[in-house]
């Protein structure tokens, strides 16, 4: 069984940063106190785009994977696997037709 990149663990400066340079202007009001309205807004655009990379990712590997917090490079993996399946499947069933399915021509195996 192949053995896939695991999620990357964040440490606690790489948090703060994330804070800083991303949500600390958009999330805190001008005392400094947590703007609650912006924050579920901020979070129902997280939710949407996390259900969509959740579906994206589901599409992309046939269903092997579906959560969205993969590494990409492993998202890619299968997904590359996938096509190969795929692609080993047309030719056999071409074979068997005895039609390329691509461009129409009798299928010719030499």
């Amino acid at each position: 069984m192949k053995q896939f990149e695991k999620p990357k663990k964040r440490t606690d400066q790489e948090v703060e940063d994330n804070w800083n340079s991303t949500w600390k202007d958009i999330l805190l009001d001008k005392n400094g106190n947590v703007n609650v309205e912006q924050l579920k807004l901020e979070l129902m655009d997280y939710s949407d785009l996390f259900h969509r990379m959740c579906n994206l990712t589901h599409e992309l590997t046939d269903g092997m994977l579906s959560y969205a917090t993969y590494p990409v490079k492993t998202i890619l993996q299968v997904h590359e696997d996938c096509l190969e399946r795929q692609s080993e499947y047309v030719v056999e069933e071409d074979k068997k037709i005895g039609l390329c399915s691509l461009c129409g021509r009798d299928f010719d195996e030499t």
